[in-house]
């Protein structure tokens, strides 16, 4: 029983002699990691200041900060690792990487796949924070462009979680990519087989300066179908990208061209 307590105590002992021997190293690879941090941060900070004096884009400054700070932080652990492990050496980094590369890889294939999806919508810019996009049956404005996913606030304040992937791999419409886009509005008119009057008649409705329809290109009316006796025109105007802008102009529109036809004394529908 002596000897057991004596062997332990001896171990115990030595354990302490190893810690207390190797805390210098440990401590001096605590102060890197910390102060290394710091720096990486400040690397971060120096990257997006840099490029924003050449007016590089926002979402591209956010990126490259990124991808500097976090090369930053790999080479201070790095070092801290080889100060607190005299034996570690960039030999053995090679080869623990090469054992587990695949396991993490396997592991962490979605992470990783979204977060480099991430970077390079960041640095390609398809589209941009405030923009008001459709992808698959989801349709909002992007509210932020994060690494692993883009969050999006639908039309009704409801957040949708878009991995960064599907938004890489996927068609996206980009409905505010430009300031103006041309509307358009089917409206079948019964009651007459006039097609140039009803025409006229639609046409001088939306060009009468309704708020929000652009002038140029002006805006027509054109007859798509006749059926059932029924003359369908689709009516074609220009106005401003946002959705709450268009559907209030739409609506100016077609409270106007009602009222043209109503006192035409023609029926809609």
């Amino acid at each position: 029983m002596y000897f057991e307590i004596g062997v332990a105590y001896e171990s115990i002992r030595h354990l302490g002699t190893a810690f207390l021997a190797e805390l210098p190293r440990l401590t001096a690879a605590l102060i890197i990691i910390v102060v290394g941090y710091l720096a990486a941060r400040g690397v971060r900070w120096g990257s997006e200041r840099a490029v924003r004096s050449k007016r590089v884009h926002a979402n591209l400054r956010v990126a490259l900060g990124r991808l500097a700070f976090t090369l930053a932080l790999a080479l201070v652990l790095l070092v801290a690792a080889t100060v607190a492990f005299p034996s570690f050496t960039i030999g053995s980094l090679i080869q623990l990487l090469g054992v587990s590369g695949v396991v993490i890889g396997f592991a962490f294939k979605d992470i990783f796949q979204n977060f480099l999806a991430g970077i390079l919508l960041l640095i390609t810019d398809p589209f941009e924070v405030g923009d008001q996009i459709i992808v698959d049956t989801f349709e909002g404005t992007v509210e932020q462009i994060q690494a692993r996913a883009t969050l999006i606030t639908t039309y009704d304040r409801r957040r949708v979680i878009v991995p960064n992937a599907d938004l890489f791999t996927k068609s996206v419409t980009v409905n505010t990519a430009y300031d103006r886009r041309r509307m358009m509005f089917d409206i079948p008119v019964k009651g007459t087989d006039d097609v140039e009057t009803v025409q006229r008649i639609i046409e001088q409705a939306v060009r009468s300066g309704i708020e929000g329809v652009e002038p140029d290109p002006v805006a027509t009316a054109l007859l798509v179908s006749i059926v059932g006796g029924a003359l369908t025109f689709r009516v074609l105007w220009w106005s401003d990208s946002e959705r709450g802008s268009y559907l209030i102009v739409q609506h100016r529109v077609l409270r106007a061209v009602h009222e043209a036809l109503q006192t035409e004394q023609l029926t809609v529908g």
